[in-house]
């Protein structure tokens, strides 16, 4: 009978052992499933951040752009208007449009 009741706490630990064993799974599974959730959202979050970073450079790119524009505008006029004063003929019509449109040619205010 001492046989019988070694190999039953034998199966009987063995069971117990099973159990913990599947609990541990179980739980290895449930791990490995928020790292891949936890990757994905990161890959996504890399990604996003990459095209706001491109949309940064395109608009900066834009800032220039209009910057080196309004200050070819403003040297064009600042020739037009020194040409205007050379001519004698063409000064007071020349100074009267240019006081009437100096609005015209301000730098936008950037908000």
């Amino acid at each position: 009978m001492n046989g019988a009741m070694s190999v039953y706490c034998l199966k009987d630990g063995l069971k117990e052992v099973q159990e913990r064993l599947n609990a541990q799974k179980k739980l290895l599974k449930g791990c490995n499933r928020e790292i891949g959730e936890a990757h994905t959202e990161k890959s996504q979050l890399v990604k996003d951040m990459n095209n706001m970073q491109l949309q940064v450079q395109e608009l900066e790119h834009k800032v220039s752009k209009c910057n080196k524009d309004s200050n070819d505008a403003a040297k064009l006029v600042c020739d037009l208007f020194m040409a205007a004063l050379s001519n004698r003929a063409g000064h007071y019509i020349f100074a009267l449009w240019f006081l009437l449109s100096s609005s015209f040619f301000s730098s936008p205010k950037l908000s």
